[in-house]
């Protein structure tokens, strides 16, 4: 799963699992280190040191993972406003029903 992270090819479930488990196990949090390290290294390292920029691959790596909970965020807010918003609406529904049938227009 760290080469489907690192190519962002995770479903946002898959990214939600991925993120937890890296944050509690050490031994795949280095693996991800390391092949972050090495993809990073190889994708940036002539832009960076042509341009006499620093390469700190580790910052590089927590703004990948700040991102991905980003997007764990985004897609559990977006799941809590739909739900909201269907609740709403059913309660509105329900009112106008209610209203309705009192008023004998149904």
């Amino acid at each position: 799963m760290v080469n489907r992270f690192l190519d962002h090819s995770l479903s946002v479930k898959e990214l939600d699992e991925f993120v937890h488990h890296i944050e509690e196990c050490p031994s795949c949090r280095d693996e991800l280190e390391t092949g972050f390290f090495i993809r990073k290294v190889m994708d940036e390292l002539d832009d960076k040191v042509g341009s006499g920029e620093s390469l700190d691959i580790l910052d590089l790596l927590e703004e990948d993972l700040r991102h991905a909970r980003h997007v764990i965020y985004i897609d559990r807010m977006e799941k809590i406003l739909i739900r909201a918003a269907q609740a709403a609406g059913a309660t509105m529904l329900a009112a106008l029903l209610a209203y309705l049938l009192a008023n004998r227009f149904l």
